[in-house]
């Protein structure tokens, strides 16, 4: 497999998974950028030359910088460290982004749209079986249901933009 086909089945997996099986999905794409990580640090790839890319690098850099010198000002502790953890997601951008930009753009956004039509249907499931026969509010695989219902959302209006743009023109 090379990596243009690699990058569209990462691309369908991730944007298909979140109201089904929830923070798993956080994981996969972790594991996906430290693979992105070790491709460029062994020299296999570079990093992206996108001008864009590399300001928006630089913003999260900054970001992060802020918030871990927020952190070392009031009082750091141990038990309180593990709230910088989501910031490892912002250091990541700039090698995932290599690795995900060596795919065309439009294969990417097709495997994208049909991820987010597979979410939308997975999470209309999951929310009439969780809720007609199970008899609990819809939480989807995110145990909560104001963020399966957050997915479930952003996965139709996923659809929804593919479906107005070009993109639909063409599937």
């Amino acid at each position: 497999m090379n990596y243009r086909a690699v990058n569209r089945l990462f691309t369908l997996v991730i944007f298909s998974m979140p109201p089904i099986v929830g923070s798993a999905t956080s994981v996969v794409w972790h594991g996906g950028a430290l693979w992105c990580v070790f491709e460029v640090l062994s020299g296999r790839r570079r990093l992206s030359p996108d001008t864009a890319m590399r300001w928006v690098a630089l913003l999260m850099l900054v970001y992060v910088l802020a918030n871990v010198v927020s952190f070392l000002v009031n009082e750091p502790s141990l038990e309180m460290a593990y709230k910088l953890l989501p910031l490892v997601a912002f250091l990541l951008f700039p090698f995932s982004y290599s690795i995900w930009t060596i795919s065309d753009r439009e294969e990417v956004a097709y495997a994208l749209v049909f991820g987010a039509a597979i979410a939308s249907f997975g999470a209309l499931v999951f929310a009439l079986v969780q809720y007609k026969y199970i008899g609990m509010r819809a939480e989807g695989g995110a145990g909560n249901a104001l963020v399966f219902a957050d997915v479930a959302c952003l996965a139709g209006l996923t659809c929804l933009a593919g479906a107005l743009s070009s993109i639909a023109n063409t599937l």
